[in-house]
């Protein structure tokens, strides 16, 4: 080969390289992206009203860097887990889906409905696989191997919760809800204020959220899974059937009395109204007392207060176990996964890889356009610029799925210099959070499947009135009906396969 044919050869491998350049930055695999791709995926909730202005700023970012371009199709809550199983069972082909734990991710994962991606993360999301503790893929292993990326797992602690209206209830300044008995007696005073407003809280599938805080309280259970329920703390986990307990019994007389107090009424049993907009939910119309589950739910009333000049006041309750702890944050509460049908798995992950790591993609994805949605603030925050009012914002600041599970959250998302009462709410958690005895610990039910079903439509049928304290005979007979069902359908066998499981995972 002489000088002239050698140098060509270096150029023509030099061209190459600089074509693979935007996608190798990163200390990761090189891909080639001389084809332009086109990734689709589905995410729950509603697009931005100018979503489409936001996705061309980003698709001319991607374009330019990886040459690509991404697709979000939405679900509303209100269709999600109607609309996200039959996804995977019609054969559409697309690239990825937003997962979830509380969205059976593992059931979706043992149906084949997630790519394999062990092999692949490492090398095509190197930032995601550099940044993320070491602990939270077991979130997303099944049977030994990974078939999505959680949330970085830098999160200490989470508690369920909810925003309240402080300056209802005859509350005195800085005067809490710390205990049941607070609830109860805020609950009343609230409902001989105004009758039209609402105490209840719950969830997309009508659960009792109340309750659910009353319990982790009153017995710091954990697992709940159709009632399968081991103590925190118990280094054996041993599970046991909460319907069957003491317990679970006060607990349920509670809600009955509740109910009788006027806190709900036979409409907390219809209807999917569970919405994440403070200005779009009944608590932002000033018909609510409660909103939310979380310390970011609390966060959004503060700024809805603020932006809207409500004189409203703002609380957050949060329960803690008996023993005064909550748990730490679980790792898979949002996440993505890759779906099985896509062709282009290296791509997509390249782009996912972007989304979550970067300050420039985060920043796009949560806020917008910069000058035309949002302006940096004096204390470094994004805001709406001037003239724009927050009920016609363009952009729903930070509820764009991808800026749900962000990574490296100091350094791609922007930090307030001093603390707000979010920032106190989570310190307090922190402090208190630590990890439960089955934390990490993921129930296979691959081979469940018919008693999964069967004891889900007993959940629905008899829990569910009963969560939220509407009897047919009595609170005895109602449970003793329910754990009959329960027998029916296979409990047992459940719980001996989720205790076999469990003593695995517990080194026995």
């Amino acid at each position: 080969m002489n000088k002239k044919t050698k140098l060509f050869s270096l150029l023509a491998a030099l061209m190459m390289l600089l074509s693979l350049l935007p996608a190798a930055l990163a200390e990761g695999a090189p891909v080639d992206i001389s084809e332009e791709a086109h990734i689709v995926g589905y995410v729950p909730g509603d697009p931005s009203r100018e979503n489409d202005v936001m996705m061309e700023a980003l698709n001319a970012k991607l374009k330019e860097e990886f040459n690509a371009t991404i697709e979000f199709k939405f679900f509303n809550w209100g269709e999600f887990f109607d609309k996200y199983p039959l996804l995977f069972a019609s054969g559409e082909v697309f690239d990825f889906a937003y997962i979830a734990s509380w969205n059976d991710y593992h059931s979706f994962a043992a149906k084949g409905a997630y790519m394999d991606i062990t092999d692949l993360v490492k090398d095509y999301a190197p930032d995601v696989y550099r940044i993320a503790d070491p602990a939270v893929w077991n979130a997303t292993s099944y049977r030994g191997k990974v078939y999505g990326i959680p949330h970085d797992g830098l999160s200490l602690s989470t508690a369920n919760g909810f925003a309240y209206r402080a300056d209802l209830g005859g509350l005195e300044e800085g005067q809490k809800l710390e205990t049941l008995d607070d609830l109860e007696a805020y609950m009343k005073a609230v409902k001989e204020e105004d009758p039209a407003i609402a105490t209840a809280n719950r969830d997309a599938v009508n659960n009792n959220l109340i309750l659910r805080y009353a319990q982790f309280q009153k017995t710091g259970w954990d697992f709940d899974w159709y009632g399968i329920v081991y103590q925190r703390e118990d280094p054996e986990a041993k599970l046991l059937l909460k319907y069957e307990t003491e317990e679970y019994k006060e607990l349920i007389e509670r809600m009955v009395t509740w109910k009788d107090m006027g806190f709900w009424d036979t409409s907390v049993m219809t209807g999917q109204d569970f919405v994440n907009e403070v200005d779009q939910h009944p608590f932002g119309q000033g018909l609510s007392a409660f909103f939310g589950t979380g310390s970011g739910d609390f966060n959004s009333c503060m700024n809805f207060v603020e932006d809207y000049d409500k004189d409203w006041k703002i609380g957050y309750f949060y329960t803690k176990s008996p023993s005064g702890h909550i748990n730490k944050n679980d790792v898979l509460n949002d996440g993505v996964s890759i779906a099985a049908t896509c062709t282009q798995p290296e791509r997509t992950l390249q782009v996912i890889n972007a989304l979550l790591t970067r300050a420039d993609y985060q920043w796009l994805l949560a806020y917008g356009v910069e000058g035309k949605h949002y302006v940096v603030g004096e204390d470094g925050f994004p805001k709406l610029p001037e003239g724009i009012s927050p009920d016609n914002a363009p952009i729903n600041f930070g509820m764009h799925p991808f800026s749900w599970f962000f990574y490296d959250r100091e350094n791609t998302m922007p930090q307030r210099a001093e603390d707000r009462p979010v920032d106190i709410i989570n310190k307090e958690m922190d402090a208190l959070s630590n990890a439960p005895t089955l934390y990490g610990f993921y129930f296979d039910t691959a081979d469940l499947q018919t008693e999964m079903a069967a004891l889900n439509d007993i959940w629905v049928e008899y829990e569910i009135p009963l969560s939220w304290g509407f009897i047919n005979e009595s609170v005895e007979a109602d449970l003793a009906n329910l754990v009959a069902k329960q027998k029916a359908a296979g409990i047992d066998k459940v719980i001996e396969e989720a205790q076999r499981q469990i003593d695995l995972f517990l080194g026995k």
